[in-house]
């Protein structure tokens, strides 16, 4: 429905906000509820949505979930570079 679109869409604006003003928690669940909701109906591509919350992630030191959607996001995208900083950012696990 269009209600739910403008919820998947929302949650990464808000996320996109979250991230902004240093919540990174609150970016990982609004990104969380962005990836849910965008399977379904939402406007962004899958792997910017994983690549914004690995990214909140890796600001919590959260590596090993930051790691996840990083791979995540590249098996989505392998070409979508911005990933790789993320990537980099991550530990060795």
């Amino acid at each position: 429905t269009t209600r739910d679109s403008r919820m998947a869409d929302q949650a990464k604006a808000d996320g996109d906000q979250a991230i902004k003003d240093g919540r990174y928690e609150e970016a990982v669940a609004c990104y969380t509820t962005a990836i849910e909701q965008n399977a379904l109906n939402g406007t962004n591509p899958k792997h910017t949505l994983l690549s914004n919350r690995s990214a909140a992630y890796c600001h919590l030191k959260k590596y090993d979930q930051a790691l996840d959607d990083a791979l995540a996001c590249i098996s989505c995208n392998p070409s979508f570079a911005k990933v790789f900083f993320n990537r980099c950012l991550c530990p060795e696990i």
